[in-house]
C-alpha cells in the first residue's frame, strides 16, 4: 500500500513498485504518509468482515479491487490497482 495527497497524487516519500496493491489518502493536516493511509484500508476491509463468519475476511480481500478508483493506465508501480475510494459510513 502507498499513500496519495488530497488530489490523488502519490506522495513522494511513499513506496513504489510491483508490491503495491493500492493507494489511500495519506494526508491528515500537517502530517502525512502511509501511517495515515493504512487505517483507511483497514476500515474498508473491516466493514466487509463478519466476526461470526471468518471466511468473509478472504472475500473482503478478494473484493478490494472493487473499492478503488482504477489507475488510469491499469496497474502501475505507484498505486497498483488505483486509489481507495472514500469509504466513510455512518
Amino acid at each position: 500500500m502507498a499513500a496519495v495527497d488530497a488530489r490523488g497524487r502519490p506522495l513522494a516519500e511513499s513506496a513504489a513498485g510491483a508490491h503495491i496493491d493500492l493507494c489511500a489518502p495519506g494526508v491528515a493536516g500537517p502530517v502525512r504518509g502511509t501511517s495515515f493511509a493504512a487505517p483507511l484500508v483497514a476500515r474498508a476491509l473491516a466493514e466487509r468482515v463478519d466476526a461470526l463468519q471468518p471466511e468473509t475476511a478472504e472475500q473482503a480481500f478478494a473484493d478490494l479491487p472493487q473499492l478503488v478508483q482504477p489507475a488510469a493506465r491499469g496497474r502501475d508501480a505507484r498505486c497498483g490497482l488505483g486509489v481507495l475510494r472514500a469509504v466513510v459510513s455512518g
